[in-house]
C-alpha cells in the first residue's frame, strides 16, 4: 500500500488558511459598489466634470475655483475611479454594513439636494446658462444637515431585519429626497423663492397655476436623477449586513435614535442661534434672501427651521381685554354721508415699475397713462411679498393687518383665515354697500373662495363663473381689458340708489413671460427676453387702465378707483443686471424699492392731487376711506394713528418716526410702543375676536 504523506504547513500558511472569512473579505465588507456599479459611478463623475468644463459659470466668478459642492462631487468621482482600480480584481457580491449604507445615502442625498439648490439657470435665451453658487460659511450647518437626513435612513436600517424590506424603505426615503430636490430646483426658477413650510397648505394653489408654467428638463436635473438612480441601483445589487439579535438590536437602535433626535434638536438650535446672530438666517420672503438662506444653511435644514419657527405665538403680556381697551379709544363718530361713491379697488398682478429699481434702456415709456394721471393721489406703496404670495397683499389691503407681525413666509389666506374676519369688506357692508369680488383666478388659488367668504363679500365671481365675453389674452393670461369690461358691466347693473364696492384682482402680468412680445417696446439694456415681454404686458395693463379711467370720467355717479401692484415679478438675474450688483447686498434703504409698487387713488370728482410715497399696503385701505369721506372702523382709526410712528411697516422691515429703515426682526424684543400695541390688536383681530364678542 502506498504510504500517505501528511503535508506540513508553514506557520504563515497555517495562519492564512485559518484566517477568518471576515478578514479575507475586508474590501467586500466596506466597499459600496460592485465593479460594475463603480464603473457606472465613474461615468457619472465624468459626466459631472464634463458639465463643469462646458459651463464655465460653474467656476467661481472671483477666483475660478470650483464651488464647494462641485468639489465634493469631483472628489467622489475620483474616489470612485480609485476604488475601481483597487477592487476590480475582487469578485463576489459586496456586503455593506447597513448603518454605513444609511450614512452614505444620507450624505449622497444631502449633497444632491444642495447641488440642485445651488444651480439656478437664468435668461437662457440671451445670456446662456448662469449658475448660482455660494460656499457654505459655517461647516456645522453641513453636519447638522447630514444628521437630519441620517435620522430618516437610520430608521430604515435599525428596526427592520428583512433585507428586502430595508432596501424598499431606503428606496422610498431616497426617492422622496430626490423628488424634493428636483421640485425645489423648479420652484426656485418659477417663483424666485424656495419651498416654504407654508407651501404644504398651498399645494392646491400650486395646482391652480401649474398650467401656466412649462416644465423642461435641464442638464443639471437629468444628471442628478441619473446619479440618484445609479446609487439606488448599486444598493439593490449589493448585499447588506444581517441584523443579529433583532430584539436587542432594535432596543439599542431606539435609544440611539432618541439620542440622535435630542442631539439634532440642540445642535440645530445652536446653529440657528449662530446663524441668526451672524445674519446668515434671513427668512424674510424677500426676493433672493430666502434662496441665500437655504443655500447657506442647507435646504432641508432651513425647511425644518421654517416649520419650527413659522408659527404664531401669543404676544407676551397680551390679553383680549387689553386689546379691546386699546381699540375702544378709536371709535369713529363721523356721520355716514347720504351719497356714497362707488369704490373700485384693483390689485394688479405683478404690476411694478422696474425704473424704480434702476436705469433701463427701453424704446418707450411702458406706463404713460398712469404717469399722466391727475386729480389723484399716487406714488409707490410698500408691499410685503416679492415674486409671489399675492394673497398677502390682498390680506394687508383689505384688513389693515401687517405681515410684519406674522411668521416670515406665511400665506395669510391659507393659514390664518379660519374665522370670519372684520375687514374693509365687512365695514362697507355695514355702511350699506353691496360688496363684489371679481377675478379671473380659480376659486382654489390661495383658497380665495374661503377668504372672500370670511371677509363677507355679497357676491364673488371667479374663473368658472365670472362670465367674460370676447376674452382677450396677453402672454397667455386673461387680459386686464377683459376684466375691466366685466367690471363696467357689473357697475352698469347697479341700481341708482345702490352703493357699490368692487374688489378686482387680475392675472395678465403673471409669470411665466414666455411669448417674448417685441412690440411696441424693445428693451435694449439690460437684454432679457422675459423682461421685455413683461414690459410689454405692463404697457398693455397701463393702456387698459387708461380706457377704464376714460369710461368712468363720463359717468354721473361719483366713483373712486384705487389701483396698486401686489409685488415685483420674478425675472431671475435681471434685477442684478439692472443694478450692477446683487439686490440683496444693498442696504435696506435701497433694497426696499424691490417691494414698492405703483399705486394711485383717482376719483371722477375733485379730490386733492398729490404724490405720497411713505405708505405701506396695510394703511392704504383706510386712506381710501378718508378720500371717500366715509367713517372708519375703530381698527382703521387705530391703524391710522399708528402710521405717524410707523409710516411704513411690511413683512421685510419698517420705517420709524424719524424716517429710518429697519430690517425685520421676528422677535418682539425690539418692538416700539406703537408696534407693541399694533401686535396686540392685530393678534386679537385675527385670532381672538370671534371668541370674545
Amino acid at each position: 500500500m502506498e504510504e500517505i504523506k501528511e503535508e506540513t504547513l508553514s506557520p504563515e500558511q497555517e495562519q492564512t488558511e485559518n484566517e477568518p472569512a471576515l478578514k479575507k473579505s475586508f474590501f467586500s465588507k466596506i466597499r459600496l459598489f460592485s465593479p460594475w456599479e463603480i464603473l457606472l459611478s465613474a461615468v457619472g463623475a465624468v459626466m459631472f466634470l464634463l458639465a463643469s468644463a462646458c459651463f464655465a459659470d460653474f467656476a467661481n466668478e472671483n477666483d475660478g475655483k470650483f464651488t464647494f459642492l462641485a468639489m465634493i462631487f469631483a472628489f467622489v468621482g475620483f474616489v470612485g475611479l480609485a476604488l475601481t482600480v483597487i477592487l476590480w480584481v475582487k469578485k463576489g457580491r459586496p456586503v455593506i454594513n447597513r448603518y454605513f449604507l444609511a450614512l452614505i445615502l444620507a450624505v449622497n442625498f444631502y449633497t444632491l439636494n444642495e447641488f440642485l439648490l445651488y444651480v439656478i439657470p437664468t435668461d437662457l435665451a440671451d445670456n446662456g446658462l448662469h449658475l448660482r453658487h455660494i460656499v457654505k460659511p459655517y461647516f456645522p450647518n453641513v453636519l447638522v444637515g447630514v444628521l437630519l437626513y441620517y435620522i430618516f435612513f437610520f430608521i430604515a436600517v435599525a428596526f427592520i431585519k428583512n433585507k428586502i424590506a430595508v432596501k424598499v424603505l431606503l428606496t422610498l426615503f431616497s426617492s422622496f429626497f430626490a423628488f424634493y430636490a428636483v421640485l425645489h430646483y423648479y420652484i426656485i426658477q418659477f417663483r424666485g423663492g424656495p419651498i416654504r413650510f407654508s407651501d404644504i397648505a398651498n399645494i392646491t394653489s400650486a395646482g391652480e397655476i401649474s398650467d401656466d408654467y412649462k416644465f423642461s428638463l435641464s442638464f443639471i436635473v437629468v444628471f442628478s436623477v441619473i446619479e440618484a438612480v445609479l446609487v439606488l441601483a448599486a444598493m439593490w445589487i449589493a448585499d447588506i449586513s444581517e441584523m443579529k439579535k433583532p430584539l436587542k438590536t432594535a432596543s439599542i437602535g431606539a435609544g440611539t435614535l432618541a439620542a440622535m433626535c435630542v442631539g439634532f434638536y440642540f445642535a440645530a438650535e445652536g446653529v440657528y442661534s449662530y446663524d441668526i446672530n451672524n445674519r446668515i438666517m434671513l427668512l424674510n420672503f424677500s426676493m433672493g434672501e430666502d434662496i441665500d438662506t437655504y443655500q447657506d444653511v442647507g435646504g432641508l435644514l432651513t425647511f425644518y427651521y421654517d416649520g419650527l419657527k413659522n408659527r404664531v405665538i401669543v404676544p407676551e403680556g397680551y390679553s383680549a381685554d387689553k386689546a379691546k381697551e386699546i381699540l375702544s379709544q378709536y371709535k369713529d363718530t363721523t356721520p355716514v354721508p347720504e351719497k356714497k361713491p362707488t369704490i373700485i379697488a384693483i390689485l394688479n398682478e405683478s404690476f411694478a415699475d422696474i425704473e424704480h429699481l434702476g436705469d433701463i434702456d427701453a424704446t418707450m415709456d411702458y406706463m404713460p397713462n398712469i404717469r399722466a394721471l391727475d386729480n389723484c393721489i399716487k406714488g409707490y406703496v410698500t408691499v410685503s411679498p416679492y415674486g409671489g404670495y399675492t394673497c398677502n397683499s390682498e390680506f394687508e389691503f383689505l384688513t389693515g393687518n401687517s405681515m410684519y407681525f406674522l411668521p416670515s413666509g406665511s400665506a395669510a389666506y391659507t393659514q390664518f383665515m379660519d374665522n370670519d374676519q372684520q375687514s374693509m369688506v365687512s365695514h362697507l357692508n355695514g355702511l350699506g354697500y353691496n360688496t363684489i369680488a371679481l377675478t379671473p383666478c380659480r376659486i382654489g388659488l390661495w383658497k380665495i373662495g374661503n377668504a372672500y367668504e370670511r371677509f363677507g363679500f355679497d357676491k364673488c365671481y371667479f374663473k368658472d363663473n365670472v362670465g367674460f365675453t370676447n376674452t382677450k389674452y396677453v402672454d397667455g393670461n386673461v387680459a386686464d381689458i377683459t376684466v375691466y369690461e366685466r367690471v363696467i358691466k357689473e357697475f352698469e347693473k347697479k341700481k341708482a340708489d345702490e352703493s357699490q364696492f368692487i374688489w378686482v384682482t387680475t392675472m395678465q402680468n403673471h409669470a411665466p413671460y414666455k411669448e417674448h412680445i417685441t412690440e411696441p417696446i424693445t428693451l435694449n439694456s439690460p437684454k432679457s427676453d422675459q423682461a421685455e415681454s413683461y414690459l410689454n404686458s405692463i404697457y398693455e395693463a397701463d393702456r387698459a387702465v387708461g380706457e377704464l379711467i376714460n369710461y368712468f370720467k363720463s359717468v354721473d355717479d361719483e366713483v373712486v378707483i384705487v389701483f396698486f401692484g401686489d409685488h415685483y415679478p420674478h425675472i431671475a438675474g435681471f434685477y442684478d443686471d439692472v443694478l450692477g450688483e446683487n439686490l440683496n447686498d444693498l442696504p435696506i434703504e435701497e433694497f426696499c424699492r424691490s417691494h414698492q409698487t405703483p399705486y394711485f387713488i383717482w376719483a371722477n370728482y375733485d379730490i386733492e392731487d398729490k404724490e405720497m410715497q411713505n405708505i405701506s399696503l396695510n394703511y392704504l385701505g383706510g386712506y381710501v376711506m378718508d378720500v371717500c369721506g366715509l367713517p372708519k372702523s375703530d381698527y382703521m382709526n387705530f391703524i391710522r394713528a399708528k402710521r405717524d410712528a410707523l409710516p411704513i411697516i411690511s413683512g421685510f422691515g419698517y420705517v420709524d418716526e424719524k424716517g429710518n429703515w429697519h430690517r425685520r426682526d421676528d422677535s418682539a424684543d425690539g418692538d416700539t410702543e406703537a408696534m407693541k400695541d399694533y401686535r396686540f390688536v392685530q393678534y386679537y383681530k385675527i385670532f381672538d375676536e370671534k371668541s370674545n364678542k
